[in-house]
């Protein structure tokens, strides 16, 4: 069979014609709302990472409004709660030589992820496992991929156990995918 590019991208642009657009102020965005969630699943990396700061919730919120499934990374914190964060440091000069497995939750929800975004999400703070589970709770049409960093699988387990049917785990450390099958098989 060859392959026909012509073809190829009227199929694309048919695609993106079913989309339909919504709009967040003055700025639009996709939707999927509209598309059965059978045919079409969209795994937003990091979450609306373009349209808010990653790490926070107006980056979950964002991809849930817009009907897709924001992929979030989990590690520990220095006294071992599991927050939501990609990177093992921080962006911030007094921050940079520091990763989130040498703060404390509570330090690490004092910094303010957000400023740098724009007004709007000035005070944006890193959110805990917990928050993510809590607003899987709001709409049980919501999803959410964890991909896991470092955190402790028994704890992680018990966090997410509530919402399980909503959660899939991922990870580029196979010895992280065994070690959670034989968490929660």
């Amino acid at each position: 069979m060859k392959f026909n590019m012509a073809k190829a991208a009227a199929s694309v642009a048919a695609l993106l014609a079913a989309f339909p657009v919504a709009t967040l102020g003055d700025e639009a965005r996709w939707t999927l709302r509209n598309i059965p969630r059978e045919r079409v699943t969209v795994v937003a990396h990091r979450g609306a990472g373009d349209l808010a700061p990653e790490n926070c919730m107006s980056s979950l919120e964002m991809t849930w409004e817009m009907g897709g499934t924001p992929e979030v990374d989990v590690r520990s914190t220095k006294d071992k709660r599991i927050l939501m964060f990609h990177d093992g440091n921080f962006a911030p000069d007094e921050l940079k030589a520091k990763g989130v497995e040498d703060l404390t939750f509570d330090e690490a929800r004092a910094l303010d992820i957000g400023s740098f975004r724009g007004e709007q999400f000035k005070g944006e703070k890193i959110i805990s496992i917990e928050e993510i589970c809590d607003a899987l709770k709001q709409n049980n049409r919501r999803r959410v991929v964890i991909d896991v960093k470092n955190v402790d699988f028994e704890q992680l387990a018990k966090a997410v156990y509530d919402v399980r049917f909503q959660v899939t785990l991922t990870s580029g450390n196979e010895a992280h995918l065994e070690r959670w099958a034989e968490v929660c098989p």
